[in-house]
Order: C-alpha cells, then structure tokens, then sequence
C-alpha cells in the first residue's frame, strides 16, 4: 500500500468516525448553539427544515423517523421534548435557537420551517411553536402532552398557523396525553 493511499484511507475513517459520532452520539443538554441536536441530512444538497421534538423518553427513540423525514430530502433537526416543554427553561427560546442555527445551515433551505413534535414534544408544540408563525410554516403535534394547560380554549386561540393534531381515542397510557382533553 502507497503512503498516499494509507494517508486517504486513514483520512476517510476519521471523517467517517467522527460523522458518526455527531450522529449518533450528540452532546446532551444545552450548548452556546441551544439545545443539543441531532442532525438528519437531506437526500441531496439542501432541503427545507423541519425540527422535529421527542417525547419524554428523548431523542433515540425518534432517530428512525427524523433519518425517513431526512430520506424525504428534509434537512431534519431532531431535539428533546425535555429542552422546549419544561419550567426549567425557556423552551419558545429554546426553539427560536434550534429554528435559527438550522436556518443558518449551508444544507437547510433558507424560510419558514415546519415542526413536528410527539408527546412531550406535541405538547412544546402547542405551547411555544403555534405562536411563531414569523418562522414557522405549520406544525403537527402527535399525541400532545396537554396536561400543562389549565385552559385549552385559551391555547387554542394562540394557534397562528396550519396544526395537524394526530391523537388516538382509546390510547390511555399513563393519561398523559388523552383525546378529552384536547376535545
């Protein structure tokens, strides 16, 4: 094997690692940037931006369906519930950083973005995405942790923009997220 060939291989797998490693591995918690995030490429150059927001249990478990929004030809930022739905911190904050590094992004189209959020995740979508139609084009929100709300109607009048809701009527796990108390 020439030095040069050694020299391209050894170069690919170090890229090759360390695209890995902010794959599949992201820093947790919050950074300068925001809050940590995983990033899906889009089939191609660039693509619109979507953010997609995980439930309580976190980022992994939405790993599968930010890489199909990816496949999709979406730039795909995937963040944790925990970051926007929570009294800790400022979670419409929080999404504006997510939002605007993405928008940033030589692979995201510059524009409006759209979010999705599961649960926990639905739930920071109603809460803080619905009131941000100045960068936001439309959201969906499954399962939407609503529990938070002491007044649905009033939530409701705050929604500026295109939402699917996507809620079972029989789903009764843990009574977080029930079809009542969105009706």
């Amino acid at each position: 094997m020439t030095q040069r060939r050694a020299h391209l291989i050894n170069r690919t797998l170090v890229s090759t690692c360390a695209l890995v490693l902010v794959l599949l591995n992201p820093l947790r918690g919050w950074t300068q940037e925001g809050p940590a995030q995983e990033i899906f490429l889009p089939k191609g150059e660039k693509g619109p931006v979507v953010v997609v927001i995980s439930g309580q249990s976190g980022p992994p478990n939405y790993r599968g369906y930010a890489t199909q929004v990816a496949g999709l030809g979406y730039y795909t930022v995937l963040i944790d519930g925990k970051d926007i739905l929570t009294r800790a911190q400022d979670g419409s904050q929080n999404l504006r950083a997510v939002i605007n590094k993405a928008q940033a992004s030589s692979n995201g189209s510059p524009g409006k973005v759209m979010v999705i959020g599961f649960s926990q995740g639905g739930g920071g979508v109603l809460a803080h995405a619905v009131r941000m139609p100045e960068l936001i084009t439309a959201a969906v929100a499954y399962y939407p942790a609503v529990s938070w709300s002491r007044n649905i109607p009033e939530l409701a009048s705050r929604i500026k923009m295109p939402l699917l809701v996507l809620a079972a009527g029989q789903d009764r796990y843990n009574n977080c997220c029930l079809i009542e108390t969105i009706r």
